[in-house]
């Protein structure tokens, strides 16, 4: 891995920013042209992330995003400590430990989890770390076996279809996001409708879909059974449709408490429950960017709240 000699450019403002741990990816979806285009997985060395998180941190970030193309798959061999040539590895919560010692009030967010790679450390550090924000997002793409097996996904099978239950179970306030296709091959009418009746039991707090498009030079371009656009459409909409209604339900039971959340523009803050970019936000009456606030939830506009600021 060669680190830039300058630093990297941050599009996101003051309050947060993305900190990529590695490059490509070491999945092979037969859906993703990702590793033929970023190629094999490359982790950042730790000293090199632990240096730009320090320096994130100096100049004003207050939550730090964590991402890769699967930032649990995390490495880095080192020697351990007395010498003799003995190496240890490092692994995904080794790296979070250490950026979590960093003083401060802040958030560290990691996102994309997949699914059979949560583990015990993992989750004990969801659970302990200071800076950690209790969410989890785990894109299960879909339920149904015999779907995810073309997916290439046959590994996350068993996990996609528990993850939820399970993480809740530790973490009963966790916020779980995922992300679903449509109409990807092998998507009959029955299977589709047994992804939904799974979606619906998991009732996640987020969840994004959208409908299979095939991408040149991948397997799944060359898949027959493959749904007509019109129809991945449809289920597209089916989906966003049930998740609508969980959103609701969900999001109705929130009213009238108060959260804890980062002023990210003017008038605009997430909670611990709101990842940048893929889920709503929070409308405030508050213009200190950067800054944590205490926020009373009034109203629901769409996927967003519109709340008023207590204290800090």
């Amino acid at each position: 891995w060669v680190e830039p000699k300058i630093p990297a450019l941050r599009f996101t403002g003051k309050a947060f920013a993305y900190l990529k741990i590695a490059e490509g990816c070491a999945h092979r979806c037969s859906y993703c042209a990702i590793p033929a285009i970023r190629g094999k997985y490359r982790s950042r060395p730790m000293s090199a992330i632990l240096r730009e998180a320090k320096a994130l941190l100096k100049s004003g970030c207050r939550e730090l995003d964590v991402v890769a193309q699967d930032p649990m798959l995390w490495r880095e061999e080192v020697e351990k400590k007395g010498g003799g040539g003995e190496r240890k590895v490092l692994r995904l919560t080794d790296l979070l430990w250490k950026l979590d010692k960093f003083p401060g009030d802040f958030w560290i967010r990691v996102l994309y989890s997949y699914p059979s790679e949560i583990d015990e450390d993992y989750v004990v550090w969801l659970m302990t770390a200071k800076h950690a924000v209790k969410y989890v997002d785990v894109p299960l793409q879909h339920t149904v076996p015999e779907v995810l097996e073309k997916m290439n996904r046959k590994a996350a099978i068993d996990a996609s279809l528990t993850v939820a239950e399970t993480l809740r179970a530790l973490i009963p306030e966790i916020t779980l996001r995922t992300t679903i296709m449509t109409g990807f091959p092998g998507e009959t009418e029955h299977r589709f409708n047994v992804m939904r009746s799974d979606l619906w039991r998991m009732q996640f707090d987020h969840l994004g879909a959208f409908a299979y498009s095939p991408e040149e030079g991948t397997k799944g371009a060359k898949m027959r059974g493959r749904p007509c656009r019109a129809v991945a459409e449809e289920r597209e909409r089916l989906v966003m449709e049930q998740q609508e209604r969980i959103w609701k339900l969900k999001a109705k039971r929130m009213l009238g408490r108060t959260f804890r959340a980062l002023v990210v523009a003017p008038g605009v803050a997430r909670m611990a429950s709101q990842a940048p970019d893929v889920d709503g936000v929070t409308y405030v009456d508050c213009d200190e960017v950067g800054e944590f606030v205490n926020v009373r939830l009034e109203k629901v506009k769409g996927f967003d709240f519109i709340g008023v600021c207590e204290s800090k």
